[in-house]
């Protein structure tokens, strides 16, 4: 089965309970079986986030947990994965794909996770 991707919205899911889809969200981190990656970009995003809603000290247990959990994959995107993802983002006008999610698409990339009810559809 393909690794699922994480993106922002997912984390915010998550981590607030009063998300529209933080039970979809907790259910994925819960099920046995499912890779889930995301990347850096995405955890900064996160990290602003809490930084002004719901409170900078949650970050760091988020990111350890992360790194300590054997399903989780934390990719480190470089300006080489800007520069494909950004080719791509310009070719594919017909698409809503994030920045964040683009190189993963490159390189056979994994399903959206990304805090919407659709969870698992194929980018």
């Amino acid at each position: 089965m393909k690794p699922l991707f994480a993106d922002t919205s997912f984390f915010i899911a998550l981590m607030n309970v009063e998300d529209l889809v933080h039970a979809d969200a907790h259910h994925y981190m819960a099920r046995e079986g499912i890779d889930i990656v995301t990347t850096d970009w995405v955890l900064v995003e996160v990290g602003n986030y809490l930084s002004r809603r719901l409170g900078r000290e949650r970050f760091e247990p988020l990111v350890a947990d992360l790194l300590i959990d054997p399903r989780f994959g934390i990719f480190n995107a470089d300006h080489e994965d800007f520069e494909s993802g950004l080719q791509l983002y310009h070719q594919r006008q017909d698409k809503h794909w994030s920045m964040n999610r683009l190189h993963f698409i490159q390189r056979d990339g994994p399903r959206r996770i990304d805090g919407r009810p659709d969870f698992g559809s194929p980018l």
